[in-house]
């Protein structure tokens, strides 16, 4: 993929280049990985309609968001995302930021923690174990992937947040219908990823970060397919044309391109069950 073309992705947005020398594109994206709110030096998404303006410009239908705040108050700022994402006609999916130590009084409401998630109804949960100083494993985390499991609410964790591999590693084997999804470095650490998705089915990563042209080839020979592989743009802190140009120019059919842009995460929406446990 040339410098021209990811220039042209930039310039123009998705909406602009419905047919690239004749193929189809993609015919829906959706944005698993975006950061509601304000943070120093990074106020593109700001407010809703800050995103919503992005989302328009790179023709994304939907974004999984988080609120920036709920990692200083979990409860106040899922609660602005929930209604946020109540009030974008479908356009926003509430991703609820989850504390450990605090548990359920992430979430407002009454009750235990699976009271308080059906009421919420998130579609995933953000969690920072390196930053709340606690290793990604069941000893730690078990209280909160037990109900996570139940409901089959896909997980997402920032690669640079897990301690070692070996701790996703452990939560994966203990619970493998919980869907861990790995953002930001899966890319540049695919000597370690490629046999982590290998050998658990339910990790994903998020391929927007691959630095070589040719690399989604790569992962899709290796693994067999591409249902392991999302795509999320990492909003405000990257752009979307970098991600998006590997998948309109990868060498795969468009299937597999459409499996990233949106089709697996659609999947694992469809497994979501809050009527469980």
């Amino acid at each position: 993929m040339s410098v021209g073309a990811l220039s042209l992705l930039a310039a123009t947005g998705h909406q602009q280049l419905v047919r690239i020398r004749g193929k189809r594109m993609l015919s829906k994206l959706i944005d698993t990985n975006v950061m509601l709110g304000t943070i120093p030096h990074y106020a593109r998404t700001a407010t809703t309609e800050d995103l919503l303006k992005l989302m328009d410009q790179y023709g994304i239908t939907s974004a999984v968001a988080w609120h920036s705040g709920a990692r200083q108050d979990p409860a106040e700022f899922n609660a602005e995302m929930r209604a946020a994402a109540t009030d974008s006609s479908g356009r926003i999916q509430y991703c609820a930021l989850l504390d450990v130590a605090l548990m359920e009084e992430s979430l407002r409401g009454c009750g235990d923690l699976s009271a308080r998630l059906r009421a919420d109804r998130p579609v995933a949960i953000k969690l920072f174990p390196k930053r709340e100083g606690t290793p990604f494993l069941p000893f730690f985390y078990g209280s909160l992937l037990e109900v996570l499991e139940k409901f089959r609410l896909p997980v997402l964790l920032d690669w640079e947040q897990l301690s070692a591999p070996e701790h996703l590693i452990e939560s994966a084997r203990t619970y493998p219908q919980l869907p861990l999804v790995i953002f930001r470095g899966s890319g540049s650490n695919i000597r370690v990823m490629l046999p982590l998705l290998k050998q658990f089915p339910n990790i994903y990563a998020d391929m927007s970060i691959l630095i070589d042209a040719g690399g989604l080839e790569v992962w899709a020979r290796s693994l067999g397919s591409t249902r392991q592989l999302l795509w999320g743009s990492g909003l405000p802190y990257n752009l979307p044309p970098g991600g998006l140009g590997l998948i309109y120019y990868a060498r795969l059919p468009v299937e597999d391109k459409e499996g990233i842009a949106f089709a697996n995460w659609e999947r694992l929406m469809e497994e979501v069950n809050y009527e469980n446990c």
